[in-house]
């Protein structure tokens, strides 16, 4: 989508083949930053070579600008591009709002960086725990905590509401655990049972779904 497009464009990453192949992906992404082109899709619409395609690939994994799936036999791997979108529609924006200052609107727009001490209200964990009910998965919130500061802080990345950042952060955890094992099941006919939540999300990430 050229929401994803647009963010892709902007972050500060050196590689021109990485960051115009995470361009790419987006380009091919629907409104939950979920796609499947195929390796020789992405070699056309590229013009990088596969090998070149799959270390880019790991490098903006290993940042956190992704997370990949590996699709069953017979079935593209899937991606999810991990940025932080809000549709404008689902923006709201008052009328007094629309008298300040310009400058005071850009800064209101860019929100803030993540602090060391954020911690989750009670209402985005109830929020995050029903979900995570309704998926048959279970959130160690001050494992995750730790780890969605960590991530942010180093990384600098700034959000407009940083609750809304850390349901989506969970979010994407369960959604990609859930991935994992359907995965795994169909490969090998079991489910692995017992392993942590964050041990299967590992160290990837990130978008705003609030």
């Amino acid at each position: 989508m050229f929401q994803h497009m647009a963010w892709a464009m902007k972050l500060p990453i050196k590689d021109p083949h990485a960051k115009w192949l995470l361009v790419t992906l987006c380009d091919f992404t629907n409104q939950d930053g979920k796609c499947w082109p195929s390796q020789s899709l992405l070699q056309e619409r590229t013009s990088l070579g596969r090998s070149t395609i799959n270390r880019k690939l790991k490098d903006l994994e290993a940042n956190g600008y992704i997370v990949r799936v590996s699709g069953r036999t017979g079935f593209n791997t899937e991606y999810f591009v991990q940025c932080d979108i809000v549709p404008e529609r689902d923006r709201v924006v008052s009328e007094r709002d629309t008298k300040q200052p310009l400058t005071r609107n850009i800064t209101s727009r860019r929100g803030s960086k993540i602090s060391e001490d954020f911690q989750p209200s009670e209402k985005t964990i109830n929020r995050i725990n029903k979900f995570a009910k309704e998926e048959g998965a279970v959130i160690n919130h001050e494992y995750e905590t730790d780890k969605f500061r960590d991530f942010h802080i180093a990384k600098g990345n700034i959000y407009k509401d940083h609750q809304a950042a850390y349901r989506n952060w969970c979010r994407n955890a369960i959604k990609f655990s859930a991935e994992r094992r359907a995965s795994s099941a169909n490969r090998s006919g079991v489910t692995r049972q017992g392993d942590s939540l964050s041990d299967r999300f590992g160290d990837f990430v990130n978008s705003i779904d609030s």
